[in-house]
């Protein structure tokens, strides 16, 4: 495998973007290993499950068991739920995947000043990561008809854990597969304008205080998922039941409450954070006190305030990571961007983000300042031991 490439387009931003001969054909390689690995591979295993159940079909209860819990099946539909899902839950999501895979880096960013790589980890992460999710609902769906085939009743049908343990753990290891045997190709565009530091006097201390908020739509999507998911608990315990289903009834009952006290959980600790930025750096807090995310101000090598479009550049909203990137992002709009001396990036959406850049940047000037300061110091404390 080769070493990894870092490749710099030769003209700014757009639909037209000129590549060197170099750019183009690693570019080409890249795009074809990932055509192959997050499309067409994805796309043949889902017929060839969908063939597979429709060759099973005759043997195949009905109703057919379509969900399991407790060690045993407690929903139930249509055989054809088997064909319907992989295209569905299958094609519709290979499809999107590559969708962003492809064009992500020809959107333009949601503002002139924030550029997006041609070609970066970001793009090879979700081809590997569809790849992966291919290998698991191919398993899931097969493992699912075939404990059932020839059955009278769906009913009797044993437990699935084990295959499901099976297809997480496949989804994992062709997950890592396909992130190794793709070419490590980066892109990236003409870099962005950088924030100028906030101008300080030697004892001045800047503090820029800001929070994270989730936009309108997001808020909506929330609680009305939280609702939905509340009401589906009521009703599973207000349900009757025989009293040979007491033990997967039972079980039913705590697991969705379960999930719907980590979804609460998740949503309050995830979606609102108060900001702090002064001569230490960044720290995002969540409104319940957890969790804290820190980026230190000597960590920094440059700041940016630009718009981000969080489905193009990170691959949705929340809480996300890539390779390479880390983020904070709410909503489409303003944000601040930091780039660490690693070259990771990290991104954040705040109202003001101009300002906020600017203490930043200044902090982060600040550190490197002190930290030449202190090397300058053990040089000269080395030289005069040595006199």
């Amino acid at each position: 495998m080769s070493g990894r490439r870092h490749l710099r387009a030769v003209s700014g931003p757009g639909p037209n973007l000129a590549l060197s001969a170099r750019q183009r054909a690693d570019l080409r390689r890249a795009m074809r290993v990932a055509r192959v690995l997050g499309l067409l591979l994805p796309l043949a295993s889902f017929t060839a499950a969908i063939i597979m159940v429709l060759v099973w079909m005759p043997r195949i209860p009905n109703p057919a068991a379509t969900h399991w819990s407790g060690g045993g099946p407690n929903g139930f539909g249509s055989p054809w739920t088997y064909v319907w899902l992989p295209v569905l839950a299958g094609y519709g999501i290979a499809t999107l995947m590559w969708m962003i895979v492809a064009y992500s880096g020809r959107m333009p960013a949601a503002s002139p000043k924030r550029v997006l790589p041609v070609w970066s980890g970001y793009h090879r992460f979700l081809t590997a990561f569809a790849f992966g999710y291919a290998v698991f609902f191919t398993i899931t769906i097969l493992a699912s008809v075939g404990a059932q085939l020839d059955l009278d009743d769906a009913h009797d049908a044993p437990d699935i854990g084990g295959a499901m343990l099976l297809a997480f753990g496949a989804w994992v290891l062709a997950t890592g597969l396909a992130w190794l045997v793709q070419p490590r190709v980066e892109i990236p565009r003409d870099p962005v304008l950088e924030s100028e530091p906030l101008p300080l006097a030697e004892s001045e201390r800047a503090v820029w205080l800001g929070e994270v908020r989730p936009a309108k739509g997001l808020l909506w999507l929330i609680g009305s998922t939280v609702l939905v998911l509340a009401a589906a608990t009521v009703l599973v315990f207000l349900a009757p039941f025989e009293p040979d289903e007491r033990g997967a009834v039972v079980v039913t009952r705590i697991v969705m409450l379960f999930v719907l006290l980590l979804v609460v959980v998740l949503f309050s600790t995830t979606v609102w954070f108060r900001v702090r930025i002064d001569e230490h750096g960044l720290e995002a807090r969540s409104v319940l006190g957890w969790p804290v995310i820190r980026l230190s101000a000597s960590e920094v090598q440059s700041v940016e305030a630009a718009e981000v479009n969080p489905l193009a550049e990170f691959g949705g909203w929340g809480l996300r990571w890539v390779p390479g990137r880390f983020g904070i992002l709410m909503r489409t709009g303003e944000a601040l961007i930091a780039t660490r001396g690693d070259g990771r990036i990290f991104a954040i959406t705040l109202d003001d983000a101009e300002t906020a850049a600017a203490v930043l940047a200044a902090a982060a000037q600040r550190a490197a300042g002190g930290k030449a300061d202190d090397e300058c110091r053990t040089e000269n404390d080395a030289e005069r031991g040595q006199a």
